[in-house]
């Protein structure tokens, strides 16, 4: 049977009092928070009502100038709570009592409740939440370092991976420069030599021109041709040499870019633009290295 932990007394049965009848008694109806003898106590169960009551040893409530207020319990909302099960660490009210802690020893709560005050259960209990909420705070602020320390991290390795890429980026752009370069240096060269020879070109072609226009107006003059043509003779072996030599030296440089084969394979197997170090430091000091290529 259940029992409720107290102090023991005497009293004398409310029931039987009202039936102006003296008896004594030390047990109480859990439910009915009244105290009565196992005569009455008998009887009192014979109703449907109340037929579910439970009798157990009385317990003595301390005379207080004061009672204080009871809160309701959230099982039962018009039940207050006044028993503390030991056993169980819980709290509830009748109800809750009989319907799960009747084999417990349980305690009435109005009882203790100025010894636990200044209790040393009190005092070891204030302890541990002052001890827990200083390590709670200290736990707080390291997150918070931590949580700077992770941004922290993470800008520098950006950083180191955003200047690996500029520098490499730097490199090729240098490498296409100086190819660049070499083509328009080409370019410039053959162009300069193909304008000159242009000139050259365009200057025999008035020439010759002015020649065959010449000999064609003095078609019908056959002296004047035949002096012409003799004095034209010599120039035209000149337009002839300066022509072969034209062709000798309009030959322009052909050129084209050609892949590194062995960069390009280079870049291509490597999935990674470099290595991914991860340390992570545990609570006892112990480091974890991992490399994630």
């Amino acid at each position: 049977m259940m029992e409720v932990t107290g102090k023991k007394h005497r009293n004398l049965c409310k029931p039987c009092e009202k039936r102006k009848s003296s008896t004594y008694t030390d047990r109480s109806c859990l439910h009915c928070e009244e105290e009565m003898c196992q005569s009455c106590f008998d009887t009192h169960v014979q109703f449907k009502v109340s037929r579910e009551h439970r009798l157990v040893k009385s317990f003595e409530v301390p005379l207080r100038e004061e009672t204080p207020t009871l809160d309701n319990c959230t099982k039962h909302l018009n039940e207050a709570i006044k028993f503390f099960c030991p056993e169980h660490n819980q709290v509830g009210c009748a109800d809750c009592i009989i319907i799960s802690h009747k084999n417990c020893k349980v305690e009435y709560i109005l009882e203790h409740i100025n010894e636990y005050k200044d209790s040393e259960e009190s005092k070891i209990f204030k302890g541990d939440i002052d001890r827990y909420n200083i390590e709670a705070k200290q736990m707080l602020e390291s997150i918070k370092r931590k949580k700077c320390h992770v941004t922290d991290v993470n800008n520098k390795f950006a950083c180191a991976v955003r200047l690996f890429r500029d520098e490499m980026i730097s490199h090729i752009t240098h490498l296409a420069d100086r190819m660049l370069k070499l083509g328009d240096d080409a370019m410039t060269v053959d162009m300069t030599t193909i304008e000159n020879l242009e000139k050259e070109s365009k200057s025999l072609v008035d020439e010759t021109t002015k020649m065959r226009e010449t000999l064609q107006s003095e078609a019908d003059q056959p002296y004047r041709l035949f002096i012409t043509a003799v004095s034209y003779k010599h120039n035209l072996h000149l337009v002839k040499e300066q022509l072969q030599r034209i062709e000798q030296t309009s030959r322009v440089t052909t050129y084209w870019f050609e892949r590194d084969c062995h960069l390009e394979e280079l870049v291509k197997s490597y999935k990674q633009l470099g290595s991914f170090q991860v340390v992570q430091k545990h609570h006892r000091g112990r480091t974890k290295n991992m490399t994630i290529v």
